[in-house]
């Protein structure tokens, strides 16, 4: 049977110096935190902490359902609870932000954060709202509720995505939101945000479209050659002027064999060569020439033209 014996460590061994030197921490970690809790606390909301929006969020569905500009309703227990705000800002990591819900505290944000209107470091932000803690307030038709407008606010428990579409609004693909086990009642997309104004060095459309170069041959290239070597690293290690032979030989195609036809004709093709060449050494090709013109000289003095 074996018996668990307590070993007594040396005191000036390398395990007992590692034993005193934690035995030590120990101490002073509960003596801090005793000093801690003695301490009165002061009041958080007034003290302004670093720019730190919170920890990542992600919906459950793993779907973006809201974008700026919808309406949505709190269903969060909180004071907010039941509030409708329409959503201003949409953050993939941190959730929602809507216009006048969530506690608002100061924090700090660094000089090169600062938007154009800021003049103090300090800025009170509002505390983003988890996408699963929120639900769609959107318009449907009810002429029973209202005979007027036929309209009345319904609350989507539940968004998926369908099948993707172009949205000339947003000039992208999009997807379309459909209430969930209702295929057939889709909820359009807010209209997207205004177009910020331009400001003086901004680059109108039309300037933006104006072309004033045409390529009208393919032969030509677009930049001179004699221009190139101020584009391009012309004593670069890396560039390679002259092909290998391994290069020549995968870029050449290689020679297809002749048809018996193609064969018999290239021959023909070649005897005639060889005959007309030997007519215009000999002169013949020559004097058939100057008969041609004679009879044509005498045929036109006959009918009176000279």
């Amino acid at each position: 049977m074996n018996v668990l014996k307590t070993v007594k460590v040396p005191r000036y061994s390398a395990a007992g110096i590692r034993r005193a030197i934690r035995d030590r921490q120990e101490k002073e970690d509960a003596k801090y935190l005793k000093q801690e809790l003695a301490t009165p606390r002061r009041n958080a909301d007034n003290v302004p902490s670093m720019m730190s929006i919170g920890p990542k969020v992600a919906a459950k569905s793993g779907q973006r359902v809201f974008e700026v500009g919808d309406f949505v309703q709190v269903v969060k227990p909180g004071p907010f609870q039941g509030m409708i705000a329409k959503v201003t800002e949409y953050s993939k990591d941190y959730g929602l932000y809507l216009e006048g819900v969530g506690e608002k505290r100061a924090i700090t944000i660094p000089k090169s954060g600062w938007t154009e209107q800021m003049q103090s470091s300090v800025s009170e932000q509002s505390e983003h709202i988890h996408p699963d803690h929120v639900r769609l307030v959107t318009m449907v038709e009810d002429f029973a509720a209202d005979e007027k407008s036929g309209r009345r606010y319904a609350i989507v428990d539940e968004l998926k995505l369908g099948k993707p579409y172009y949205d000339n609004r947003y000039r992208k693909i999009l997807r379309e939101r459909i209430v969930a086990n209702l295929d057939d009642v889709v909820i359009p997309w807010p209209d997207p945000e205004e177009a910020p104004e331009a400001g003086q060095l901004a680059t109108t459309v039309e300037d933006g479209i104006d072309r004033t170069f045409y390529v009208t041959d393919i032969t030509i290239p677009p930049v001179p050659p004699i221009a190139l070597d101020s584009l391009r690293k012309k004593f670069s290690r890396n560039r390679k002027p002259d092909l290998s032979e391994d290069q020549l030989r995968r870029l050449t195609p290689p020679e297809m064999p002749l048809t018996e036809a193609k064969k018999k004709w290239l021959a023909e093709l070649e005897a005639r060569r060889a005959a007309a060449n030997e007519r215009e050494e000999s002169g013949e090709a020559r004097k058939e020439l100057l008969r041609t013109a004679k009879l044509l000289y005498k045929t036109l003095e006959k009918r009176g033209h000279f």
